[in-house]
This record gives structure tokens, sequence and C-alpha cells, in this order.
């Protein structure tokens, strides 16, 4: 077997199921457990005599957890479209002179939507936009095809 069919086989026997079994139940579980570390520092720092002391602190962590798992959900779902689904992505270049801008992940053969942000200009130029090697500008909607670098053209 070559590298890359021994990672694809690794992730989906292995890595895949404990991620899905991650953001089932095992943050649920390790929050718990911080609940009960936090109660132990409520005890350890006596803060019944330090209101808004650590236990108050600890309390705010309970908000993040639907973050973190929309975060490692998100992770894993492209992990799935790269690995086991075999999607293409091809990366945008938008290039300010020799300094990256921005760089767009879009999937192969879907519209590349710069998001009109413009970099910024000492020397009083406006931006026209983006143009790639040959003079080409880069068209909001555009079909993205392969990796391409375009640059900001200035007037």
């Amino acid at each position: 077997e070559d590298f890359v069919s021994v990672v694809i086989k690794l992730y989906e026997e292995e890595f895949a199921p404990r991620i899905d079994e991650l953001c089932e139940s095992g943050i649920d579980r390790y929050t718990e457990y911080i609940a009960a570390s936090a109660e132990m520092d409520d005890i350890r720092y006596q803060n019944e005599i330090d209101p808004g002391g650590p236990m108050e602190k600890n309390k705010s962590y309970k908000k993040y957890i639907p973050v973190l798992k929309s975060f490692i959900q998100k992770r894993k779902n492209f992990m799935d479209e790269i690995l086991l689904e075999n999607v293409k992505y091809v990366r945008i270049y938008l290039m300010n002179g020799e300094i990256e801008f921005d760089c767009i992940n879009v999937k192969a053969g879907e519209k590349i939507s710069p998001d009109g942000e413009t970099p910024a200009n000492e020397e009083g130029l406006s931006f026209a936009g983006w143009y790639d090697d040959e003079g080409n500008e880069l068209k909001d909607g555009e079909t993205a095809v392969s990796d391409k670098t375009y640059f900001a053209r200035w007037e």
C-alpha cells in the first residue's frame, strides 16, 4: 500500500469514528470532568470569600462547548471530503506586491468570491482589481479550476 492509502484507511477506520464519538459525547463527558475540577478549585481557593474568584471564572467555559463542537465537526467534514469523498480544493492567492493579502480555498469547479476587502495602498492609488500574470482580471463568480495567483492592480 502507498502512503496516501494507508493514511486514508487509518483515518476512516480509527480517527473518523473517534472524532464522531468526541463530538457526540466525549466533549460532554470532559465538560463534566472540568465542572468537577472547577468545584474543587472553588473549595481550594475559597470562592465564598472572593466573589467572582476562580469558580465564577471557570464557569465561563460552558458557553464555548457548542463552539468547540462545531469547530471540530466542520474540520471533520472537511477531512471526510478530502480523504473519503476525494473532493478537490484549489487555492486562489491574492497578492499585494510580494505580500500575500489573502488565500481563498474553493472546491474545484465552484465559484470564486473574494470577500470584497482590498489591500491598503500608501501611495494614494485606487484599487483596480485582481489580475493574473497574463493580465486577466479575477471576476466575482469566476469558476475555480486550479491553484492560481492574482495580484492587486493600482491606478
